[in-house]
Order: structure tokens, then C-alpha cells, then sequence
């Protein structure tokens, strides 16, 4: 599965990112709890440099909690200062509080009555504008579940402290490795045609049939899963009644189910990405 789009809003993203950094002491880096480190955009990491960081692990109610914990530990140990948040429910979003407090509380000792601000940044479809509707208690951003809905930039005060800054998805323009575009399509970060849908399906199928087969299996109510995961991806347009005109089974459409349902957490909570301490990236 291939991801060559690149949106000119996305260019533009860029641009305002470094212009804005100029204002900015502080930067709330979202990603998706599911895959932490896919999810973070190296460059979003060279862009930021030695800005105050808070990585915020937004939807971990759909993530592994063993896994995010681990991943909560490395980050903090590489020196993040981190938050596990579920935006939709508002869980977490107070620690998030705390931590703008504590660098609040810091820069007032330097600049006495300068509120900190910070800019709101994650590839598309991480939460950005639910995780700042729930920081200020109501509606003031787009959202939605299609890729890069956020537009435009707009700063919002948050109490007498702090000040945010939210800007549109940023995705790099050539992700190279294939299994993060595979990751990052299983968990819907990325918009992808239908040859992409099956590619990304038969991906995430092979990767829980390692990991998870009981899930799948009892899902879809499969008595077995063949070695060919497109075969698998028939057998649930079979279960689903997903058929085309002679009894063939929509397998793009079987894809778009089966991930949809693995995306809302129907199948279970799953982390992709697992826990190294090896990245230079974080």
C-alpha cells in the first residue's frame, strides 16, 4: 500500500508550524495511543528542537493498557513529560492540566503575568480538536473522523496561565516505511483507496493472527484462518453479506468493515507498535 499524497495544506502546515514556534514556549505533541511511535512525525521532532515537550497519548481507551503503560515509562525516561488521555470521555485531559500548570509556574518566575503558549500538533486524525475541546470545556474546533478536517490556526486562552494553539495534521510527504503506512492505515490516520483498504486489511489480519487470533475469530464468528489473508478478508464479506453480483464477496468493502470495527475497539484493545527503547525519534 502506497501513500504518495501530499495536500498543499499540509505544506502550508509546515510553514506555520516554524513561524508559530517563534511564539510558542511549549509544544502538546498528540499521538495515537495504538501506535506511539508511528504516530510521532520525525519531522514534528526536528521542527520542535529544545521547545518545552508534553507527548500526550490520546485514545488509549482503544490501546493495549499493558503496552501503554510501558510506553509511558520509556517516554518519560527519555524525557517527555507525558499524558495517557482519552479526549472523547475526557479521561486524562486534567494531567494535562497539571503539566501546563507546572510549566505555567515556571515561566511566571522569569516573565511574572506571561501565560505560556503552546501549540497543539499530531499527524491527522489523532484527536487534536476533541482533546481541545475538552481542555476549554467546549466546542471550538472542527472535528471529525476524516484525515486533516482541522484548518486554519486559531489561539485559545485556557484560564489565566495558558494559551493554546491549534494547527492542522501534519504527515511527512514520503513515509517510507511500509509497515507504519500499513499502521497508520489500520488505525485510520491515513485516507487510502480501495487497493489500500485490502492491503491494509490483510495486513492488520496477518498481524492479529499472531497476536490475537481468538479476537478475529470470535468476531466474525470464523471456525479457522487460512495462511491467505485476503482469504480471510472474504470469509468475513461472507459472514457480513457483503457480495457482489454472482455471489462474489466485496472484499474492499469486507476491508472497510473489518477495519472499521477493529478501529472502534469492537475487536479489542490492541497496541501496534510495541515498546522498544530504541528510538531516536521520540
Amino acid at each position: 500500500m502506497s501513500s504518495p499524497w501530499y495536500p498543499s495544506h499540509m505544506a502550508k502546515t509546515k510553514k506555520i508550524i516554524k513561524e508559530q514556534l517563534k511564539l510558542c514556549d511549549a509544544v502538546l505533541e498528540l499521538r495515537d495511543a495504538r501506535v506511539p511511535r508511528s504516530s510521532s512525525n520525525p519531522i514534528l521532532s526536528r521542527l520542535i528542537g529544545n521547545k518545552s515537550r508534553i507527548v500526550i497519548l490520546n485514545k488509549a481507551d482503544l490501546a493495549d493498557p499493558v503496552a501503554t503503560r510501558t510506553w509511558h515509562k520509556l517516554l518519560s525516561e527519555a524525557g517527555y513529560l507525558v499524558a495517557v488521555v482519552d479526549a472523547v470521555k475526557g479521561q486524562g485531559v486534567s494531567q494535562v492540566t497539571k503539566l501546563l500548570r507546572r510549566l505555567s509556574f515556571q515561566r511566571s518566575r522569569l516573565f511574572p503575568g506571561a501565560p505560556v503558549r503552546a501549540m497543539v500538533i499530531g499527524i491527522p486524525n489523532v484527536g487534536k480538536s476533541s482533546f481541545i475541546n475538552r481542555m476549554v470545556g467546549k466546542r471550538v474546533a472542527m472535528t471529525g473522523r476524516s484525515p486533516g478536517i482541522t484548518r486554519g490556526k486559531q489561539w485559545i486562552r485556557i484560564g489565566r496561565g495558558c494559551e493554546l494553539l491549534d494547527t492542522p495534521g501534519v504527515l511527512w510527504p514520503n513515509m517510507e516505511d511500509p509497515e507504519v503506512v500499513f499502521k497508520l492505515g489500520a488505525v485510520g490516520a491515513t485516507k487510502v483507496d480501495e487497493p489500500g483498504l485490502v492491503a491494509a486489511g490483510s495486513w492488520l489480519v496477518e498481524w492479529l493472527a499472531h497476536n490475537s487470533p481468538e479476537s478475529l475469530m470470535q468476531r466474525f464468528g470464523l471456525p479457522h484462518l487460512p495462511e491467505d489473508k485476503e482469504r480471510v478478508l472474504e470469509m468475513i464479506g461472507e459472514k457480513r453479506g457483503l457480495l457482489l453480483g454472482g455471489g462474489r464477496v466485496d472484499i474492499a468493502k469486507a476491508a472497510a468493515v473489518f477495519l472499521r470495527e477493529f478501529q472502534s475497539g469492537r475487536l479489542g484493545r490492541f497496541t501496534l507498535d510495541e515498546p522498544m527503547a530504541d528510538s531516536d525519534n521520540w
